[in-house]
């Protein structure tokens, strides 16, 4: 017998109609499954609210016969203490009664009455003397027990009078009475009746409870509501069900079950009767709330599931067009391939694939003209043929730690190329793997660095010839201004002795004088040129110790005392009380303070002020600012100022100075990881403030900077 074979044509087709079965038999299963889950989940919430209610009931049972015992408890204790005394002494049991009430809240008063009905002695002595309707309370005990009578539409007992009848449109208020007989002179009885307020039964369910969906009822054997949290049912309202719950019931007393209950509608009911006293717990919670609950949850499913049938219908039909498009994504296939390999042959950067043994498998256009080898010479061969030895060891090494721990790796290196020549390159190696994971080569982009690092070369080579020109300019002002110093010091000392030879003849004792000032200014320049030359030079030396800048300024102000005098120029200083601490080279900070108040004193007039304050800022910075009165600085030079060589514009008078003072300051003020900025005020006058840090981190790197 051959078998049946299916050709070609027929093949797409079964696979189809398999697919459409598949599809129904699964959405079948997905409907059965939220059915079940669904029914379920109804039966478990329905469950859950069963054993709440009957939780519920039992709780609120408890409670109502601990209060009640409770209350027959004192009941009892009241009536034996009464009947311990003959004859009957009516007066002292007031003050138990009082007291009883007093220390229980949920009873609302309590009253002696004789047979005939008379209130001899009450809770609330405006009842005593009063007549009642003894028959109102229902079965009087004919024993010593305590008796839970009927429920009475008063609040206290004297509302029961003989001949009182309650409006019809009054608004009734029920109590729960406790009855208790006692013994009298010659064969009569008395009854202890105390009125319990069934407002305490109904706060303790809705507190107990706290869920508003739930309601629960007290009431009697008869079915007579005693006390409630529903609404609108009332005390003294009869549940009309209360035959059909006892019914169902049977014989156990207690229970659950849904149907029938104290409100309208379907309940899913507790009940629990009491065998201790005539009462009954009823607590129970709409149907439709159980029923709303499952529906919410029974949304997620049917969302669930109307999710589940979509992610099958849509699976069937991708399953449905693989078929057709399986051709047409094996072309789409071939043309990707085909694209890659346009890519790789055109992209300007030399790419190469190496197999796991080492030999060329892939090249592209660029790493021919990059080698210099034609393709056919390149595939199929070990790299060990046309690389150094060196290049060839590095490449097996990186090779056999790609294959080893995987992913890429990219470095750098200077590699031969078969014609001698040496270039700087960037390769950057990828593992291909095969479709079982099996290593399948190593993938490799060559990028040519060569004139990057060319460049990099020639500026490191421009810096250090940059540095060593910046070196032999420092030394050579070094030295050009020690040998200046020299003949400076014997122009200024000879004309000093030519002036006083010859102070009597004044022309040549001018002409002397004027030697002698240039001979001050130039030796000035060559002292500033000499510490440009010092913070600059590699030989100079910082110390870095604790000292007060209070005493740096106050020692600045001492040695300018003499030129503040002849000037007639005032000093205002504003310094802390305490010694303002700081970890600082005292000379150089001395230079600036000086250079700073000396700029000021030189662009100060005759009756000015200048205003020089410290403080500390932010904690860890000491602040010295230096103000003036004088012309202020254009604000185009307030950064140019501190540049060597320059010199504000309002300097006008020929007394300028080299313009190296502020300059020095911010360069000694830098090494201190300090700042010295220049500001005009608006009233006229300019203000420099010096800002540097207290305590230094590292004292050999300030020394380094200082160095230059």
């Amino acid at each position: 017998m051959i078998p049946y074979a299916i050709t070609p044509s027929e093949a797409p087709f079964l696979r189809k109609r398999g697919y459409l079965t598949y599809a129904w038999i699964a959405s079948l299963v997905v409907v059965l499954t939220i059915g079940w889950i669904a029914w379920y989940e109804k039966n478990e919430i329905i469950q859950n609210d069963e054993r709440r209610a009957e939780l519920f009931a039992r709780l609120l049972d408890d409670h109502v016969l601990r209060s009640l015992d409770v209350a027959a408890l004192t009941i009892t204790d009241l009536a034996e203490s009464a009947t311990l005394e003959r004859p009957l002494a009516i007066s002292r049991l007031q003050a138990p009664i009082e007291q009883a009430v007093a220390s229980l809240t949920f009873i609302r008063s309590m009253a002696l009455v004789d047979q005939s009905g008379r209130i001899l002695l009450s809770s609330a002595p405006h009842e005593q003397g009063i007549d009642i309707d003894m028959t109102s309370l229902g079965p009087l005990p004919d024993n010593d027990s305590v008796v839970l009578t009927q429920r009475i539409p008063v609040r206290y007992l004297g509302a029961l009078k003989v001949g009182t009848h309650a409006s019809p449109t009054s608004f009734l208020v029920y109590s729960i009475a406790l009855v208790r007989r006692i013994r009298a002179q010659e064969g009569h009885w008395q009854y202890l009746v105390t009125l319990l307020n069934p407002d305490f039964f109904a706060s303790f369910q809705s507190v107990a409870m706290g869920d508003p969906d739930f309601t629960a009822v007290l009431m009697s054997y008869a079915g007579d509501v005693l006390a409630s949290n529903g609404q609108p049912m009332l005390e003294g309202d009869q549940l009309v069900n209360f035959q059909v719950m006892s019914a169902m019931l049977k014989p156990s007393g207690h229970g659950t079950y849904v149907g029938p209950g104290a409100m309208e509608g379907p309940q899913i009911v507790a009940v629990r009767t009491s065998r201790a006293w005539p009462i009954v717990t009823l607590v129970e919670r709409p149907l439709s709330v159980a029923t709303q609950a499952w529906l919410r949850s029974l949304s997620w499913l049917i969302v669930i599931g109307v999710m589940v049938i979509a992610v099958i219908a849509a699976i069937s039909r991708i399953a449905w067009r693989s078929a057709q498009l399986e051709e047409t994504a094996q072309r789409k296939l071939f043309e990707q391939l085909a694209f890659t390999d346009r890519l790789l042959e055109i992209s300007p950067m030399p790419v190469y694939m190496l197999d796991p043994q080492g030999k060329v498998v892939l090249v592209n256009r660029a790493l021919e003209a990059f080698m210099g080898m034609p393709r056919d010479q390149l595939l199929g061969r070990s790299t060990a043929e046309f690389l150094s030895a060196s290049d060839e060891l590095n490449q097996t090494h990186q090779n056999e730690r790609l294959f080893a721990r995987g992913g890429e790796v990219s470095y750098e290196r200077r590699m031969t190329k078969p014609n001698g020549v040496q270039r700087d390159v960037l390769l950057n190696k990828v593992v291909v793997s095969n479709d079982d994971g099996s290593p399948r080569g190593v993938l490799a982009f060559l990028m040519d660095m060569t004139e990057f690092r060319d460049a990099e070369r020639a500026i490191l080579q421009a810096r250090d010839a940059a540095q060593a020109a910046s070196k032999t300019k420092s030394e050579f002002i070094a030295n050009i201004s020690h040998e200046l110093r020299t003949p400076l010091q014997s122009i200024l000392g000879f004309s000093e002795l030519a002036v006083m030879q010859v102070k009597d003849d004044v022309k040549l004792s001018g002409m002397l004088r004027d030697i002698h000032t240039s001979g001050q200014r130039m030796l000035a320049l060559v002292n500033d040129l000499l510490d440009i030359a010092k913070i600059e030079s590699s030989v100079s030396v910082a110390v870095f110790q604790d000292a007060d800048v209070n005493r740096i300024i106050k020692d600045v102000l001492n040695e300018l005392n003499p030129l503040l005098q002849t000037r007639n120029i005032r000093v205002v200083c504003e310094l802390p009380d305490a010694p303002l601490i700081a970890r600082l080279d005292a000379l150089r900070i001395h230079q600036v303070v000086r250079n700073v108040v000396a700029n000021a004193l030189k662009f100060s007039e005759s009756g000015q002020a200048i205003q020089i304050r410290a403080e500390i800022h932010r904690g860890d910075r000491v602040h010295i600012s230096v103000r003036d009165q004088g012309c202020g600085i254009p604000p185009q030079e307030l950064e140019a100022i501190f540049e060597p060589f320059i010199q504000s514009s309002m300097t006008k008078d020929g007394s300028g100075g080299t313009g190296l003072g502020l300059a020095i300051c911010r360069r000694i003020l830098h090494a201190h990881q300090g700042n010295i900025h220049a500001e005009n005020l608006p009233q006229g006058g300019a203000i420099f403030h010096v800002d540097l840090p207290r305590f230094q981190a590292d004292s050999a790197t300030l020394v380094s900077d200082i160095r230059g």
